[in-house]
């Protein structure tokens, strides 16, 4: 419940649509609990509601995510779509060695407007990163680092199903966080993080633990 009100605290579209993402298939993937699911949805529920009767707040609010309704437009998405177009850019000049991890910040600003305004504000003259892990990847490894990040990513998912249907209890939250990361990294250059190699090597370690006791 921390967690769903301070993203809903935090204005971030990014987490909320995260958080909207992940609620069916997280009620999908847990069998039990059914009660307790409708206590915490209710009791979140009370908890906006008192947070929101603070008028200058409520209105933060209904101007922030009210610019999810346009998604189509550039503001909506602060130069993201700006950017992911110049990663494409990129991508397609060197399609299979990329540009080289790191070094799309420093690219960025000769094919983005929206990251040349960025390397004008600083001294280094890097620009904005990808705002999405998977172009970022293709554009820094081309598509040989996409197809091994691809296929770690797809080899997690796959472990946690598995585990999940070898009776393992902990492997749910494991591909919940498993939906998190990617829908989030749909909007963030997040494949650097360490969230993801912690998720990995939680469930390498599940996966070796059930080989021993079986």
């Amino acid at each position: 419940m921390v967690a769903v009100v301070g993203v809903l605290l935090s204005l971030s579209r990014t987490g909320i649509i995260n958080l909207l993402a992940i609620t069916l298939p997280s009620l999908l993937l847990v069998r039990q609990g059914a009660k307790s699911a409708i206590r915490l949805t209710a009791l979140i529920g009370v908890v906006l509601v008192a947070i929101t009767a603070f008028s200058d707040f409520r209105e933060r609010v209904i101007q922030r995510y009210s610019t999810l309704q346009s998604l189509q437009k550039e503001e909506t998405w602060s130069g993201r779509i700006d950017i992911w177009q110049a990663a494409m850019r990129v991508f397609a000049e060197r399609p299979f060695t990329g540009v080289g991890v790191g070094n799309f910040a420093f690219i960025s600003p000769y094919y983005s407007t929206y990251a040349a305004l960025i390397s004008a504000q600083r001294e280094d003259g890097g620009g904005g990163v990808a705002h999405n892990m998977f172009l970022s990847v293709m554009a820094e490894t081309g598509v040989i680092g996409l197809i091994f990040f691809s296929t770690l990513l797809l080899s997690a998912y796959a472990l946690a199903w598995r585990l999940i249907k070898g009776g393992e209890n902990l492997a749910y939250g494991l591909l919940i966080g498993l939906l998190a990361y990617t829908v989030a990294g749909l909007a963030l250059t997040w494949e650097y993080v360490k969230i993801p190699y912690l998720l990995y090597g939680s469930l390498l370690a599940l996966r070796t633990r059930d080989g021993r006791h079986g």
